[in-house]
């Protein structure tokens, strides 16, 4: 219990002091004389340390009198009971495939399902808290049927996120009653935390979100392109091996690439594993006695991505503005090649 507020409805009182030490179950008050049919509201506020069954609690006020000063015609009106319903927080978010790496949980992003997170903190009440929950299969995660836990009390909650198998680590979201991450650049070495949530009571903070992130790939062919289009048509199979392909740009962390891989016998090129991020392929060197076609911008996830930047001999052929999603498989960034026209004039023997 906490101190008592006293508010007269009617009548007079010629003192309005109560007495009790914080935390007892009774209280004395003095009023002096006191007019016939007076009335004062006496409140006295409770705090509630231990959530109940049921979220309810059942609470019985009663008054006595000091039956040596004061007269109580109604005795039988001195105790009255009463069902509290006791309000509670929740804490929740999700973790998710941020797909576009743009570090926000966009409406078709895929939740992650059966990760671990842990809620750590002490309440206002002084109750230490340590619980922990998995991700159910749309990635959200929930506590619920929490106290409050302030700044100047309980001193704010915790979540950490364990990393999932198979996944990269990207960036976390503070929620709706704020926060601060404890890591905020992506790190699958270090636990995915934000602390200092400050959960006021009757509350349910939401958003508190988790990104991960997989590795993709980008392949195409160096081809001859027979028709000179531009584009490897269904019958154009006929490869160009050995040849460089580079591989630059930013990944999503900012961390710089710069890759090289050669073409197959077939003319086939891969790179597998790539973290997403913002990349250009260019098809390096200039082959004697063909011209080049193209490129030829291929698509990821069925999207078309990328710009295609022609030869301007000797600057090589490349397709810049590769934006790789999360999981992407980009196919069919290729690179033609066309034989040289060749005219004249064939004079027929002995033709002078």
């Amino acid at each position: 219990t906490g101190a008592p507020s006293l508010t007269v409805q009617s009548g007079t009182f010629e003192t309005q002091t109560c007495t009790g030490a914080a935390g007892a179950s009774e209280i004395r008050c003095d009023f002096g004389e006191v007019s016939n049919n007076s009335q004062i509201l006496i409140e006295i506020p409770v705090r509630v340390d231990n959530w109940p069954s049921g979220g309810t609690i059942t609470n019985t006020a009663s008054v006595t009198v000091d039956d040596r000063q004061t007269f109580d015609p109604v005795g039988g009106n001195n105790s009255n009971t009463g069902t509290v319903d006791i309000l509670r927080s929740s804490l929740s978010g999700y973790v998710y495939e941020d797909v576009n790496f743009n570090d926000e949980r966009d409406g078709s992003e895929p939740g992650i399902s059966g990760v671990s997170i842990r809620l750590t903190g002490t309440d206002d009440f002084g109750n230490v808290v340590d619980e922990t929950t998995t991700t159910n299969g749309s990635g959200l995660f929930e506590f619920t049927d929490l106290s409050p836990s302030t700044s100047g009390l309980g001193g704010g909650y915790r979540l950490v996120q364990t990393q999932p198998s198979g996944y990269l680590d990207g960036r976390e979201q503070v929620g709706s009653v704020g926060g601060v991450i404890v890591s905020p650049d992506p790190d699958a070495a270090i636990p995915d935390e934000i602390e200092n949530i400050f959960l006021p009571a009757d509350t349910n903070a939401t958003d508190y979100n988790f990104a991960e992130l997989r590795e993709g790939s980008l392949a195409g062919w160096v081809f001859i392109d027979s028709n000179g289009n531009g584009t490897r048509n269904s019958g154009e199979t006929s490869g160009l091996p050995n040849l460089d392909v580079r591989l630059v740009g930013t990944d999503y962390t900012g961390a710089a690439v710069d890759l090289s891989v050669q073409t197959t016998a077939n003319g086939r090129y891969e790179f597998n594993n790539l973290v997403p991020g913002d990349y250009r392929i260019v098809q390096e060197g200039i082959l004697e006695g063909l011209l080049p076609t193209g490129p030829q911008v291929g698509t990821i996830a069925g999207n078309t991505s990328g710009t295609a930047v022609p030869a301007a001999l000797p600057t090589p052929p490349e397709v810049q503005d590769i934006a790789l999603i999360s999981n992407g498989t980009g196919n069919n960034y290729n690179f033609g090649w066309v034989g040289q026209d060749i005219s004249g004039f064939v004079a027929p023997h002995g033709f002078k």
